[in-house]
């Protein structure tokens, strides 16, 4: 999953690491290879318990993350011995499916912008391939008052938009805080149950 940039090498063209962050360099291609499962399990496994597995939700925050990081996922399945893919992992995978319908402009034809990340405030970057003004915050928590920005302030040319929503969201800066007041929106009315993606127009790297 997640999107492969091909580019012409002669060593080490793509660094990878197993189940875990990263922290390569942005633009050196790099890939993490992961599985459904913890303890991990490449394969076939019907001793799994079903709290074994991630939730749908550690699985996107796995893909956010990476994206953000200008990494490729690799998102192991392990099938049955007839090729049929278990029922559990099937399930996960339609959920992320279902998670990248609304989310997925922030995570296809996108690069890492600037700053990838905000650790403390659980917020991922990235930055669109094909209209390069355009960059994506992706919250992994729903803000119950405000999404505060610290590395990105707007300008006057500023949009800010919920994707998944129509309704309009209300922004402001002050004293060096980029503050985002998500929609009053029911709990069903959410585009999706985790990883809310904004995206902003013309906004500067701080």
């Amino acid at each position: 999953m997640g999107l492969f940039r091909p580019r012409q090498c002669v060593h080490s063209c793509v660094h990878t690491v197993e189940s875990t962050a990263g922290g390569f360099d942005p633009d050196h291609i790099w890939e993490e290879c992961r599985t459904m499962s913890n303890p991990l399990s490449w394969g076939y496994n019907r001793n799994l318990r079903v709290d074994e597995y991630e939730t749908p939700k550690q699985m996107i925050e796995h893909l956010v993350r990476t994206v953000a990081y200008n990494g490729n996922l690799l998102l192991n399945i392990g099938p049955e011995v007839d090729g049929r893919i278990p029922t559990l992992q099937e399930e996960r995978l339609l959920q992320i499916g279902e998670r990248l319908s609304v989310n997925g402009e922030a995570i296809f034809d996108t690069r890492h912008w600037d700053h990838p990340d905000e650790p403390s405030q659980g917020i991922f970057y990235t930055q669109s391939t094909l209209q390069p003004e355009v960059v994506y915050a992706i919250s992994m928590v729903w803000p119950d008052t405000e999404l505060i920005l610290r590395e990105s302030r707007p300008t006057e040319r500023t949009t800010v938009s919920l994707l998944g929503s129509n309704e309009y969201v209300h922004w402001r800066y002050n004293e060096s805080q980029f503050f985002i007041e998500p929609p009053r929106l029911n709990v069903n009315d959410l585009p999706s149950p985790y990883a809310w993606a904004f995206k902003m127009t013309d906004v500067e790297a701080v």
